[in-house]
């Protein structure tokens, strides 16, 4: 019998356009790959994924996104929300906060191909500066 992949390793991803997929037919899919190669360089596993089409980014106004909230408050089997932006969540900081504050509270981090990038290029540079460092005797 395998064993599950650990849950560390799980995320769920969410896609969203504002306009009608007509408008923009691509759009999604344009979204999704971005998630998808977020999730394989950080060797993630999407076990979900939450699309919201014509919708703006109101909390009120985004079904999936709440249901995603709902779902990784109860089932807690994710450890990162990937969005291929902030944009895709919120609107405004307030909306913003609400949201990472849910999926904080639900055992859960938010990771875009941008706070990734950051947080890779921290990481190497923490590495390089440990490297240089001389220890005195």
């Amino acid at each position: 019998m395998q064993d599950k992949p650990s849950r560390t390793r799980h995320a769920v991803s969410y896609l969203r356009v504002a306009s009608s997929s007509m408008d923009n037919p691509n759009a999604i899919d344009r979204q999704r790959e971005i998630c998808q190669s977020l999730a394989h360089t950080c060797g993630l596993a999407i076990v979900r994924e939450y699309v919201d089409i014509g919708r703006p980014a109101r909390l009120s106004q985004q079904p999936q996104l709440q249901l995603l909230l709902d779902d990784l408050t109860r089932l807690r089997d994710a450890a990162f929300v990937i969005v291929p932006d902030y944009a895709r969540l919120a609107r405004d900081i307030a909306q913003m906060d609400d949201v990472s504050r849910q999926i904080r509270a639900a055992g859960a981090e938010v990771a875009t191909p941008s706070s990734t990038q950051t947080d890779m290029r921290f990481e190497q540079k923490q590495a390089k500066s440990t490297d240089e460092e001389v220890p005195n005797d």
